[in-house]
């Protein structure tokens, strides 16, 4: 009788053993795959950026913030220099929109798609006139250089998944707009919502639209 419960006990032990081998081997699995998938689509990403990666004329930068010396306010560009992603207006906002979410116990949001990215230039303009005693129309605008259009793409669809996620006024304080030109994608940072309509005509501006 002995012999036969130990013999019982024996097939039990064996029996739980290969079950939780089992589930660690699915697990593996499974953590494989998911691996796989993510390093998949990053692959993806990667490859769609450089399908069209070439060989582009110098930044257009400089020449187009010259255009808005024409407009009613002649905004003067008042500093110009590169910075880190850290310091662009799109990387504080989401830290930002991070900290608020951490806050609420909600999922934080996707890093930054960054892949082609070469630099980020950014500009401080000012207006010589006034549009009220005392306050003048200012502006940051960002340059963001990549390898190729694709990459900009990939960038302005995580921008537009983002704004599904959370309200665009706890990204930017300010109302903050962006349009694509090639390899390079821009921001308008204007000093404040008191600078709707001259945010707008800067835009045009610098868009060359008429």
């Amino acid at each position: 009788m002995k012999n036969h419960l130990f013999y019982f006990l024996f097939l039990c032990l064996g029996f739980n053993s290969c079950q939780q081998e089992s589930s660690q081997h699915k697990a593996v699995e499974t953590s494989n795959e998911k691996i796989s998938s993510s390093e998949s689509i990053k692959t993806q990403v990667q490859n769609a950026c450089d399908q069209d990666a070439k060989i582009y004329p110098p930044s257009p930068f400089p020449t187009l913030l010259e255009k808005l010396t024409t407009s009613p306010y002649q905004y003067l560009t008042k500093s110009l220099h590169p910075i880190p992603i850290e310091e662009s207006s799109l990387f504080i906002g989401i830290k930002r929109a991070n900290i608020r979410l951490q806050n609420k116990n909600e999922k934080t949001l996707e890093p930054l798609q960054l892949e082609g990215l070469r630099g980020i230039q950014i500009a401080f303009i000012k207006g010589k006139l006034s549009i009220s005693p005392n306050t003048y129309p200012r502006a940051n605008i960002e340059e963001w250089e990549f390898q190729s259009p694709a990459c900009v793409e990939q960038l302005l669809t995580y921008i537009n998944d983002l704004k599904k996620r959370t309200p665009w006024d706890v990204i930017s304080k300010s109302p903050m707009d962006y349009w694509q030109l090639e390899n390079r994608l821009y921001f308008l940072v204007p000093g404040g919502f008191y600078m709707l309509e001259e945010a707008k005509e800067i835009q045009k501006i610098l868009q060359g639209i008429k």
